[in-house]
């Protein structure tokens, strides 16, 4: 399931997949739901329909990309019958008329076994990047020609992760601890020579990211995460656009681990988090002895941050985080860098975003009781209110213009005032 906000309209779009399992293959349809929430006008357009012969790798590459202007996707369309072998165009479509233009015929590749790693449209919409995930070639379809061209490096990954975290632009990603262009060019290798790479951080504006690694990796540098154990950060590395290294942090030899919990892109400044681990405690708690600071990220400034209640920060600057395969934004963290306060809550939490009234709006999610609740930190009050009760089931959410909108069940609900 996929959704998508019409640039400069109301509009949402919801992208709906539909199979037929059959004797040689799957029927695989994909359609788009248009809803306007505040008219309350729908209307529907089929996308793609064919048959495929793997619905595992055609469901990691037919995904919309992106909008290239206001009015037109692009897209991977599935195509193939019983006559035809399973193939893949690249198209545009225009949603307020439904017309589909042809980009690039029978590409990309039907490359099962294999599938596609979680491709991308780039900022300025001209170039869409599609990675293989095991055999780790890349195509790079330039929208304004006719050429596609395939990175001569190969960018493989293995299961169960992705090993390429594109930037927030699209033009740039890391890929097993170095950084490359869109020409497959390498543009910084910065992690220290006997460390073992971990994470990596962008910063939502794209101008910076944070290279995670270790040193150790014994028991006592390890959180239990459920299927296998989870290895705590002891460096830092943070590069800017160019890759160039402008910090550094380590922690080696020690038991205080260290990663980014977020950034103040507007301020250019992260937030580091240094913790130590307490293995008697849940999964989700096991960080201990927390300590924030913020980072002034072009002069390497470290300023300690004091917890606080929300009425006694002054200036609410929303400390951000992004990730290349999820809209979601994790834990709500507010910081006030000019009295060193900071306040987050104890839970762990979902956040969904700003109302049109300057309210953070998030909410909890507890999977023994099947509830979630609902929250807003007033900008007028300066506290915490409850709103309201719902299920975990409406797992993925968003929020747009002060409707939250679960796009598993295509549930609207307008909150806060007009």
């Amino acid at each position: 399931m996929q959704t998508l906000i019409v640039p400069n309209q109301e509009a949402i779009v919801h992208v709906i997949r539909r199979t037929e399992p059959v004797e040689n293959g799957t029927w695989y349809r994909k359609d788009l739901l248009i809803i306007n929430p505040d008219t309350r006008a729908v209307r529907t357009l089929m996308l793609m329909c064919g048959l495929t012969s793997d619905s595992y790798t055609t469901d990691s590459v037919t995904n919309v990309f992106g909008f290239l202007d206001d009015e037109h996707i692009v897209y991977v369309a599935v195509h193939g019958s019983e006559m035809e072998n399973t193939s893949y165009n690249v198209e545009k479509l225009n949603i307020n008329t439904g017309e589909k233009k042809v980009l690039y015929e029978r590409n990309p590749a039907h490359i099962s076994p294999d599938f596609y790693a979680p491709g991308w449209l780039n900022s300025r919409k001209d170039t869409l990047i599609l990675p293989a995930f095991s055999k780790g070639t890349v195509d790079v379809f330039k929208l304004n020609q006719t050429v596609v061209s395939l990175l001569k490096k190969r960018f493989t990954s293995t299961w169960p992760m992705y090993s390429i975290s594109r930037s927030p632009d699209g033009e740039r990603f890391w890929h097993e601890g170095k950084l490359y262009d869109l020409g497959g060019q390498l543009l910084a290798d910065p992690l220290p020579k006997g460390s073992f790479r971990l994470g990596v951080n962008w910063s939502p504006d794209g101008r910076f990211s944070a290279h995670s690694y270790a040193f150790e990796d014994g028991d006592e540098h390890r959180m239990a995460g459920g299927e296998s154990d989870i290895v705590a950060p002891q460096g830092l590395v943070i590069s800017d656009q160019s890759g160039r290294t402008i910090q550094r942090f380590e922690t080696k030899g020690t038991h205080t681990h260290v990663e980014i919990a977020g950034w103040i892109p507007e301020r250019e400044t992260a937030i580091v988090h240094y913790y130590g681990i307490d293995k008697n405690k849940p999964i989700d708690e096991q960080k201990a002895d927390n300590r924030y600071k913020a980072l002034q990220l072009r002069t390497g400034n470290l300023s300690a941050l004091e917890a606080a209640e929300t009425y006694d920060l002054d200036e609410w600057e929303l400390v951000e985080s992004w990730s290349p395969y999820s809209r979601f934004n994790g834990q709500i963290f507010v910081a006030d860098l000019n009295k060193g306060k900071f306040w987050r809550p104890e839970e762990k939490v979902s956040y969904l975003g700003m109302m049109k009234e300057g309210d953070f709006l998030w909410r909890t999610i507890d999977y023994h009781s099947g509830k979630s609740v609902f929250y807003r930190l007033s900008s007028a009050t300066k506290t915490v209110e409850q709103l309201f009760e719902g299920s975990v089931n409406s797992y993925s959410m968003m929020l747009h213009n002060n409707w939250l909108i679960s796009d598993l069940d295509f549930n609207y609900m307008k909150i806060g005032e007009e």
